[in-house]
């Protein structure tokens, strides 16, 4: 059996490595496995009845959804010495016993350790119990609102050094770019005149200067940074706008140019997002505002009365409906699927959510972190949120990750692990919980902009 994980095509065992329906890779089922009996078969680093992480973030593995039952609490409680008459003899070997539970223990800890209750009874941080191996480069800045130029920090997380990068123009964003070259990311920042410009930049070369990509009033770079859009803004006296929309695709060493968009609107091009090949956008026409990509001359709604958050490099979109009863909830939305009359898919939170931004995009696209204030957790700051973007097995409330204590930054490695940088202090996300990480030694603050390079 085949299955695709996009569309949810199903179908027999096919050679072919796509889908005949949307293109994406296809899943063939494995046959069923027997667990093992002994107590020790699962997997390392398992959180009872949380699913077990893929090693390489592929969303097609079976393994991703598959649970563990948790484990039984050691209860030394009901460890006691037997009363007998010959006390003497079974004093040592108690003893014995007692001095192995205590040293197990001190060194294993708690099965299932209890998190810390919030206001209304939910974890505020849930630790996770088990850090995996960290690969890779965080790339990040200093927050410096004054300076024009900052300089670029490479956090090495198998070394665990860091080491001063590239001067550039004080960054808005930072994503990695390593289809452009390893180890390469993108930035945008802003230039004195008020204009975005995108560029990409070897961190390590401490000499090398950004190579300009695109420019423009808005600027876009898709969540895995391969691709890049602009779109520039001409207004006319009082209509129509032209609106200029360039986009890049990026290759090792190759720029692929594409075509402009030349629009001609009495309307208004706001909020430009990119996946791996399209350039969205929210677009208001008088006002109603509409998600939108640019058509021939003029831009082709694909979703009404709704304004565009975020989009994945897949094409899944954040959306929240504007001029509706429900003005204000998230929805989910992704136009790339058979079903002609798509809808968006509202999270099912009983709660309000006040959204604040998305910070970063799990590689699979399944996921995305966010900023935002939940009424059914009153907090004095927001918190970061987890949305489930993967509407197949039903869409899921924002999920409290944690409290974001300041300026917050967050990137995912290629192993589907998130870091968060929130307050100068940084974390990992993983397997449902929240581990601290330590910057080595004199390193400088990580208060800025953060991404992952390989």
């Amino acid at each position: 059996m085949s299955v695709c994980l996009r569309c949810d095509w199903r179908g027999d065992a096919t050679p072919a490595a796509t889908c005949p329906r949307c293109g994406e890779p296809l899943f063939r089922a494995e046959p069923p496995r027997t667990r093992p009996a002994a107590a020790d078969a699962s997997p390392a680093g398992a959180v009872a009845g949380r699913p077990v992480p893929v090693a390489d973030g592929s969303p097609a593995d079976p393994a991703a959804r598959r649970t563990v039952p948790p484990p039984e609490r050691s209860d030394r409680s009901r460890v006691r010495p037997r009363r007998t008459r010959v006390a003497a003899a079974v004093l040592p070997l108690a003893l014995v016993a007692a001095v192995i539970v205590v040293g197990t223990a001190a060194t294993s800890g708690p099965a299932d350790p209890t998190p810390d209750e919030g206001a209304e009874g939910t974890p505020s941080v849930s630790m996770a119990p088990f850090l995996p191996p960290l690969t890779g480069s965080i790339v990040y800045s200093r927050r410096s609102p004054s300076a024009d130029r900052v300089q670029l920090w490479i956090w090495d997380l198998e070394r665990g050094d860091v080491i001063a990068g590239s001067v550039l123009p004080r960054p808005l964003e930072i994503v990695g770019a390593s289809v452009a070259g390893r180890g390469r990311v993108g930035v945008t920042w802003r230039r004195g005149d008020g204009v975005l410009q995108a560029a990409v930049v070897d961190p390590s070369d401490v000499e090398a200067e950004p190579e300009l990509i695109v420019e423009g009033d808005l600027v876009a770079w898709s969540a895995r940074g391969s691709r890049v859009t602009a779109a520039t803004l001409t207004r006319g006296a009082p209509c129509p706008q032209r609106v200029t929309i360039d986009a890049v695709r990026l290759q090792p060493d190759v720029r692929l140019v594409e075509a402009p968009s030349e629009l001609r609107t009495c309307g208004d091009v706001l909020g430009l997002e990119t996946d791996g090949a399209v350039s969205y956008f929210t677009y208001r026409s008088g006002r109603r505002l509409h998600v939108a990509y640019p058509g021939v001359r003029r831009p082709t709604i694909v979703l009404r009365d709704h304004e565009l958050l975020s989009a994945s490099w897949a094409g899944d979109m954040i959306v929240r409906p504007i001029g509706r009863r429900r003005e204000g909830a998230l929805a989910y939305f992704n136009r790339k699927t058979t079903d002609p009359s798509a809808a968006p898919v509202a999270f099912n939170a009983d709660a309000t959510f006040a959204f604040g931004g998305v910070l970063a995009w799990a590689p699979n696209s399944f996921e995305a972190l966010v900023l935002g204030v939940s009424s059914g957790r009153p907090s004095p700051t927001p918190g970061i949120y987890a949305l489930d973007t993967l509407p197949t097995d039903g869409i899921d409330p924002p999920r409290w990750v944690m409290e974001a204590s300041g300026p917050t930054s967050a990137t995912f490695t290629r192993d589907g692990v998130a870091i968060v940088a929130t307050g100068g202090d940084v974390f990992a996300v993983h397997d449902g919980g929240v581990s601290p990480m330590a910057l080595p030694v004199g390193a400088p603050l990580l208060d800025g902009r953060i991404a992952w390079i390989p």
